[in-house]
């Protein structure tokens, strides 16, 4: 997996960058959470938008840099499995903000955080998005990301790509958590739209602190 190292830009804003790479460099990394449904584990999406935008669709690329439903061979089913990869990839992608549904783990993610800030790791916070579970607006938003030609790649999200494929056109009636790797997309791309409508000064783009987290 790539590691992404953070830097400033001429105007003092973060960027983030592919390590030995001048090519991939984004402008935010944000991770989206699909928290285990049934039988179904749960699901870690992390994305990046791209620090350019296209000419043609006004928007920047966003890029699929991670998709996982198990660490180690071991399926998200538990919430620590899914806790200890969270803070791997928030310091292997610098993943400056999760979002999700409300954490149904509170007191697992309250342990491993003690856990973390003893080993002075980055602690688990996620936030949900205004929108809620907004099926509606959540599939209006992946959707309207992949008709443009500077939309949503799937670079590393083949697993999440496939489902989207199997959904019917109309799922507004569907319920979100029943998806989670569907949850963590959406999830993503709420936040990144958040992060983008608070501006390049917002505090989403502020690297996590090493003990307290975001």
């Amino acid at each position: 997996m790539t590691r992404i190292i953070q830097r400033l830009n001429a105007d003092l804003q973060p960027i983030y960058m592919a390590e030995g790479s001048d090519d991939e460099i984004y402008s935010a990394m944000i991770g989206g959470v699909g928290w285990p449904h049934g039988d179904k584990p749960g699901s870690i999406v992390v994305l990046g938008q791209d620090v350019s935008t296209d000419r043609m669709s006004g928007q920047r690329p966003v890029w699929v840099l991670a998709e996982m439903r198990e660490d180690a061979g071991e399926p998200f089913f538990l919430p620590e499995t899914m806790f200890t990869a969270m803070t791997a990839l928030a310091a292997r992608l610098m993943v400056n903000r999760w979002f999700g549904m409300p954490c149904p783990f509170g007191r697992e993610r309250a342990a491993h955080n003690r856990q973390m800030q003893a080993r002075r790791l980055p602690a688990v916070s996620v936030c949900t998005p205004s929108c809620g579970p907004d099926m509606y607006y959540l599939s209006t938003l992946i959707r309207r990301r992949l008709v443009r030609n500077a939309g949503l790649f799937f670079g590393r999200g083949d697993g999440v790509q496939a489902t989207l494929r199997s959904l019917p056109a109309d799922v507004s009636g569907m319920d979100l958590e029943s998806l989670p790797d569907v949850t963590a997309l959406s999830m993503a791309l709420a936040g990144l739209e958040r992060a983008t409508a608070a501006g390049p000064a917002a505090h989403l783009h502020r690297p996590a602190d090493r003990v307290a987290g975001y």
